[in-house]
């Protein structure tokens, strides 16, 4: 049985630099996601040393984060690109996307969120 490889727009938030609000709200850390399948580093002490901290979780559950092989994103209620409030945990906390790491695609728009998309090459 043969696989089909093909293009997928995918949401620039899978390869964005975020600032992260500190839960004491006194400094921000800088959170990066290096693709739907790649990894997430932070610059907080705490990721030093677990290797993962509650500012990549935060991230992971307040950013698009659409890829459509396999997750259609989170819900989003504000548009792109603009300050996200965090979850029920920390309902304070600002998560913003300072930058992404993608040539975004001219025209196409995420299903999701409507920011910018790249393409990826899926496996079908």
């Amino acid at each position: 049985m043969s696989r089909e490889v093909w293009n997928g727009p995918t949401c620039v938030t899978n390869v964005g630099t975020y600032k992260v609000e500190s839960t004491n709200h006194r400094e921000f850390y800088e959170v990066v996601l290096d693709g739907p399948e790649g990894t997430a580093i932070c610059s907080c002490p705490g990721f030093l040393y677990r290797n993962t901290c509650k500012h990549i979780s935060m991230v992971q559950r307040t950013a698009c984060l659409y890829n459509p092989q396999w997750f259609k994103g989170n819900p989003q209620v504000n548009p792109y690109n603009e300050a996200l409030v965090a979850n029920m945990l920390w309902p304070s906390t600002e998560v913003s996307l300072v930058s992404f790491d993608a040539i975004a695609e001219e025209g196409t728009k995420c299903p999701n969120c409507g920011g910018p998309t790249y393409l990826v090459a899926y496996l079908g």
